[in-house]
């Protein structure tokens, strides 16, 4: 039996962690959407749709991320490590993981809605 080093073990947990809150946040979008009822809240419930949808994404990547490099044998070099985060969906996630120079804006990021 081979036993994976501790460090590879927590990556995983993380990963694991990530897809857990995921799920809380999945419940709290349904809960919060319910509560929009009305057309006059149709345009704060298309922002709230986004924004759900923007943390679940980012959530997901974070996590394929993180369990990519606890994976056995994953090698966390430079051009391993710039692989994973080429995989990412979101650019400014990407960016800001990558350690891109430029500055990211949170504020103009382009969500892809599935």
């Amino acid at each position: 039996i081979t036993h994976r080093p501790a460090a590879a073990r927590m990556l995983t947990n993380v990963g694991t962690a990530l897809r857990e809150v995921a799920m809380i946040v999945t419940r709290l979008e349904e809960a919060a959407l319910r509560t929009c009822a009305c057309a006059a809240d149709l345009p704060q419930k298309t922002k709230s749709l986004q924004d759900f949808d923007l943390v679940l994404q980012s959530l997901a990547d974070l996590a394929t991320l993180i369990e990519a490099m606890g994976e056995p044998g994953a090698n966390q070099a430079t051009s391993d490590c710039g692989k994973w985060i080429a995989q990412m969906r979101l650019a400014w996630l990407r960016d800001l993981v990558g350690d891109a120079p430029e500055p990211v804006d949170h504020d103009r990021t382009q969500i892809a809605i599935f």
